[in-house]
This record gives structure tokens, C-alpha cells and sequence, in this order.
């Protein structure tokens, strides 16, 4: 594992706005080389899990991977729904590769609920990034 972060501390999910659940920190790599002990590499993955629980009315959960820290960078990959039912807690898995990871290497990983009418919480979420050769 190249870098990893987890919180448990309760974040809430105001509605149906995006929200950051976790933010790996930021790391480089072997410096910014695109090659990993003398041949190229694939990218990075990303990957993780959120335990949220929903608000009133909520059908969706939809989880988006960006490059930096918030919910303003580019999106990595695509992003991912699971469909659910309102005031259910879920556990929402997630992975990606980026192709383009050198230099970036930090991500933030963000929810939103679709038709949610109340706030929802994130319970918990855990965040890895690897090289992948």
C-alpha cells in the first residue's frame, strides 16, 4: 500500500450535495517517475470503502473518486451507484485506477444521495492507494 487513511468520525451528508467522505494523504511515489523499478506502470488504484447511513427519501447512493483534496477536482474513473432504500445504513465499496496518477497521488472520495429530502451521515470510510504494475 502505497497510502491509506480512515475516520470514524460522523460526517454529515447535507440532502443531495456532494460530499467528501475521506481524502488519502498526499504522497509521491519514487519521486515523479512514470516508470516503476525500470519499466512502466499501469497507474494507481484507489480504492476503499464508506459506511453511510441515508436520509429520508434517499434511492441512491453515488460515490465519485477525485484527484486532490475536495470535491472540486477531476473525477478518476467512473463514478459508481447503488441503488438503496431511505434511512438504510450501507456499506458503499469502491475502486479505480488512474491512469494518469503520477504526479497526483492524493484523492478524495465523495457521496451523494439521490431524492434525499433529510441529511444523511457518513458513518465511517477507509481509503488505500497502490501502484499497479
Amino acid at each position: 500500500m502505497l497510502a491509506g487513511s480512515y475516520t470514524n468520525t460522523p460526517v454529515t451528508i447535507s440532502g443531495t450535495a456532494e460530499t467528501v467522505a475521506v481524502t488519502s494523504p498526499a504522497a509521491t511515489p519514487y519521486g515523479a517517475s512514470a516508470t516503476l523499478m525500470g519499466g512502466p506502470y499501469m497507474g494507481l488504484s484507489v480504492r476503499g470503502n464508506i459506511n453511510a447511513t441515508l436520509g429520508t427519501a434517499a434511492t441512491s447512493v453515488v460515490w465519485r473518486v477525485r484527484d486532490g483534496s475536495g470535491t472540486a477536482g477531476t473525477v478518476v474513473g467512473s463514478p459508481g451507484t447503488v441503488t438503496t432504500v431511505a434511512v438504510t445504513t450501507v456499506d458503499v465499496p469502491f475502486y479505480v485506477i488512474d491512469t494518469g496518477g503520477l504526479p497526483q497521488t492524493q484523492y478524495s472520495v465523495t457521496l451523494f444521495c439521490g431524492a434525499a429530502t433529510s441529511n444523511g451521515v457518513i458513518n465511517s470510510a477507509q481509503i488505500e492507494t497502490d501502484i499497479v504494475p
